[in-house]
């Protein structure tokens, strides 16, 4: 093994192959298993005061009930964020988000 001196850098990165290639996984605020791999996003600025967001496994059709689906809304200097039936659960269909409450 060489010998190096104080003033030269030495960096080393290990690839472990069977952890690279799993999915991402997500989790929620607390730790707990959201879903793993990658998601579909879908953005519908419905008008100037209010977007969703929408965010599902990829594949999922638009009619199905798994997606997870945030409204913002703008009043003034407030801007407020809210779940598609009150909840950040993947169980919403996006074709449907002009029609949930959302708290």
């Amino acid at each position: 093994m060489a010998n190096i001196g104080t003033d030269q850098a030495v960096t080393r990165r290990e690839h472990v192959q069977t952890i690279e290639a799993k999915r991402v996984v997500e989790t929620d605020l607390f730790g707990g298993l959201v879903t793993n791999g990658n998601f579909t996003t879908a953005v519908d600025t419905a008008d100037a005061d209010t977007t969703y967001f929408g965010k599902a496994q990829i594949g999922t059709a638009t009619s199905e009930a798994e997606w997870q689906i945030k409204k913002i809304t703008v009043s003034g200097t407030v801007t407020l964020i809210q779940w598609a039936n009150g909840t950040d659960a993947f169980t919403a269909e996006w074709d449907e988000r002009a029609g949930y409450s959302f708290s």
